[in-house]
């Protein structure tokens, strides 16, 4: 998993925070984790403002991050979350005040 992010998005830089790798592009990206179950997760920090167009993220149990679980025997959603990890990067290349009416639209829909 963490080729696949490195590889999707070459300019995500890897730190290793609390125990798990987090990406970071122009600010916190995403991170992977597990949950106490063992199940994989790629957590996505500002994943409130982002469409889910792809239909990966789980139900939200936070009120931003949105996290895209991992399930042995079902097929990795390869182009899909390639997707996703662009659509993080160019949100996180917004500018702040264009970020504040992303957000704004988000919570009116």
């Amino acid at each position: 998993m963490r080729q696949f992010v490195l590889q999707a998005a070459p300019q995500v830089e890897e730190r290793f925070i609390y125990k798990c790798p987090f990406y970071y592009y122009l600010g916190q990206m995403c991170y992977m984790s597990t949950t106490k179950t063992g199940s994989v997760y790629l957590g996505f920090v500002k994943g409130l403002h982002l469409s889910n167009d792809q239909g990966l993220f789980a139900e939200a149990d936070t009120k931003q991050i949105r996290k895209v679980f991992f399930r042995p025997g079902l097929p990795f959603p390869e182009a899909a979350l390639r997707e996703l990890l662009q659509e993080a990067i160019l949100y996180n290349e917004l500018k702040p005040s264009q970020q504040i009416q992303c957000k704004r639209r988000a919570l009116t829909q």
